[in-house]
């Protein structure tokens, strides 16, 4: 054993080396999408980064893949998404989505179902509930002032933390957190750095937490500077470039995974499918890095948003609609060969992609 407690030799990891070797590649859990399936898994110890412009269903589409992963792989959550709303309306949505009708629509045994349920599987952070809850129980009305110092500013640190005091506090395993977005966290510069090297160090301890505790982080990204273009009278930005989010060449050297979301304008001539356009609430997942090796595949797929619903399904050769279930899985001890095979589909997707019209579409690698 080296002198040093954090360098090992290969004596030191050649039981766990042996498992590893006997078990062959075992690939994240499963997406619940069947065509993302081949491009994306999530690995426990790792991060995604997923990133879009403003609007385009960042946070809805996170919370699906949290769902089926609870559904199908009975993941537990700790989901922090202020922009989707305040914990009730969290709650709303995934109630929602879990039986795919509105809360308020619900019989009463449907309703019960889902409580249990999502109930079990997600737990909602929110730092200003509680002290909007008091205030409202009190019936007082909410003076505002600017300089009021029960304002708390969560950094990455914090997110962890209260993840952590839920498996405590309830004597659970996690496998998952949701943060959406990054950048409603505080990045406190107590060591003076450039602004890029200081929000890589954040973005680094969402990655030592996932490898640490074993979980998997989806963490959400803006764009902040896509140029806007005009089709048919209405104005849209193109599938999005790593480098086009808030310290975009940070964030890419710091994600394994990076998928991005993009939302055509209708109508608009769709080269990936011989200039077939794109139809409504169509929205292109475009996956641009893979890591760790064989988790997945470069390139894109094409699924639909069903508002009626609140979840996503993909379409078969003949039109029909196939939502997430766990029969469209790829087991997670899928072998090698099995992965290797989704490599094809990444020939294909790069040869399409290059011969896009410049003015259509932004090239995604």
């Amino acid at each position: 054993m080296s002198k040093s407690r954090n360098v090992f030799s290969l004596a030191n990891v050649e039981d766990l080396l042996d498992v590893r070797v006997k078990e062959g590649v075992v690939r994240g859990a499963p997406t619940g999408i069947r065509a993302l399936n081949k491009k994306w898994s999530l690995k426990k110890g790792y991060s995604t980064s997923l990133f879009a412009a403003a609007g385009q269903g960042k946070s809805i589409f996170g919370l699906e893949i949290c769902m089926n992963t609870a559904e199908f792989e009975n993941w537990k959550w700790a989901v922090y998404t202020p922009e989707t709303g305040t914990v009730v309306e969290v709650y709303m949505e995934l109630l929602w989505m879990f039986h795919g009708i509105k809360v308020e629509n619900q019989t009463k045994k449907q309703l019960d179902e889902a409580k249990k349920f999502v109930g079990e599987h997600f737990f909602v952070i929110d730092f200003d509930a509680n002290d909007a809850m008091r205030k409202r129980a009190e019936g007082g009305k909410e003076s505002f002032s600017t300089d009021e110092k029960d304002i708390f500013d969560p950094c990455v640190n914090d997110i962890y933390r209260e993840a952590f005091k839920v498996e405590e506090g309830l004597d659970i395993k996690l496998d998952g957190v949701f943060i959406d977005p990054f950048t409603e966290l505080s990045m406190p510069n107590d060591s003076g750095v450039r602004e890029d090297v200081n929000y890589g160090q954040h973005l680094s301890r969402c990655i030592r937490y996932s490898k640490r505790h074993n979980i998997h982080t989806i963490i959400s990204f803006h764009t902040s500077k896509q140029v806007t273009k005009n089709h048919n009278g209405v104005s849209y930005t193109d599938i999005p470039h790593p480098s086009e989010i808030l310290n975009g060449m940070m964030t890419h050297r710091k994600s394994y995974m990076m998928i991005s979301l993009w939302v055509p304008p209708v109508g608009l001539p769709n080269p990936m499918n011989d200039g077939v356009p794109f139809r409504e609430f169509e929205t292109i997942i475009t996956v641009s890095k893979v890591k760790p090796k064989l988790m997945g595949a470069k390139g894109q797929v094409s699924i639909f948003y069903d508002a009626e619903r609140n979840r996503y399904y993909e379409e078969d050769n003949s039109g029909r609609k196939i939502y997430a279930c766990k029969e469209n899985n790829v087991p997670q001890n899928t072998s090698l060969e099995d992965v290797r095979e989704t490599q094809i589909d990444l020939i294909e997707d790069i040869t399409k992609m290059q011969e896009m019209v410049p003015d259509n579409l932004s090239e995604a690698f």
